[in-house]
């Protein structure tokens, strides 16, 4: 495993480390905005639960639209940054074992 494979790991879990803080971000935007939501139309204190699918639900969801599709993006950013954090360990691994077959040490 060479320096240049161990930098590329450390960026990728840094990438990682942002992607994860951004999304813990963005859930609790949406979950202020739900709660919002819930407290202006008296629904409890905003902690009552709202079936999916029904008339306050979609009401609620088009009052969070914004925070929700920042969440789904920040989502996909985390999903991909773990993708590229793995592909990189991946090919640091690979890189590992065919150092050792070519010197006869993995049978």
């Amino acid at each position: 495993m060479s320096i240049t494979d161990l930098a590329a790991i450390g960026l990728k879990a840094i990438d990682l480390f942002v992607a994860t803080n951004e999304r813990r971000e963005t859930d609790h935007a949406f979950d202020e905005a739900c709660k919002a939501w819930k407290f202006k139309n008296g629904i409890s204190h905003g902690e009552e639960f709202i079936a999916k699918g029904s008339k306050e639900w979609k009401a609620m969801m088009r009052s969070a639209n914004k925070p929700y599709q920042g969440r789904a993006l920040a989502k996909r950013k985390e999903r991909n940054a773990k993708d590229r954090l793995f592909r990189a360990c991946r090919k640091a691994n690979a890189e590992v074992v065919l150092a050792q077959i070519s010197k006869g040490r993995r049978q």
